[in-house]
C-alpha cells in the first residue's frame, strides 16, 4: 500500500509520510534514510524543504543522534524561518542534551508562540523541566 502512494505521488509529501511509517513499524534508520534522499525533492529554501528538515531532526532526536538533530533542526529555521514548532524542538534537544535551563527557556517561547490544545503537553513538559531547573521555574506553574 505504501508502494502505491508513493507509486501515485511520487515526491516529498508521500515519502515523508512513508519515512513516518517506517519510524513507527520500527525502521529509524530507513526513515531517516528515505528522508534524506528525498530532501532534493522539494523546492530548495521553500517551506516543504523546511518540513522535510524539521522531521528529519525529530527522527535523529528520537534516535538519540542529537548532534545531527541540532545540525537539521538549524538547517530548518535557516530555510524556513519562525516556524512556532522550532521553540518546542529545540527545548526536547536541549533536555536530551542535559540543558533543563535552557530546554525550560526555549518551552515558554514555545507558549507564548503556539496558543493551542496542546499547550498542556507543553504545559506538562514544562514542569518537567521546572523540577530540573528550580530557581528558573515560576511559581505557581499550574
Amino acid at each position: 500500500m505504501i508502494q502505491k502512494l508513493l507509486d501515485a505521488f511520487p515526491g516529498l509529501p508521500a515519502n515523508s509520510r512513508a519515512a513516518h511509517l517506517r519510524f513507527l513499524h520500527g525502521d529509524p534508520a530507513g526513515a531517516i534514510g528515505l528522508l534524506e534522499e528525498n530532501l532534493g525533492s522539494a523546492p530548495p529554501g521553500s517551506e516543504a524543504h523546511a518540513w522535510a528538515f524539521l522531521q528529519l531532526a525529530e527522527l535523529h532526536l528520537n534516535g538519540g543522534q542529537l548532534g545531527r538533530a541540532e545540525k537539521a533542526l538549524a538547517g530548518a529555521e535557516d530555510l524556513f524561518p519562525g516556524r512556532p514548532e522550532y521553540p518546542a524542538l529545540w527545548a526536547r534537544l536541549r533536555e536530551a542534551q542535559g540543558r533543563p535551563a535552557e530546554a525550560l527557556a526555549l518551552l515558554r517561547e514555545a507558549l507564548e508562540l503556539y496558543p493551542n490544545p496542546a499547550r498542556g503537553r507543553l504545559r506538562k513538559r514544562k514542569k518537567s523541566y521546572a523540577k530540573r531547573a528550580p530557581r528558573l521555574a515560576p511559581s505557581g506553574i499550574a
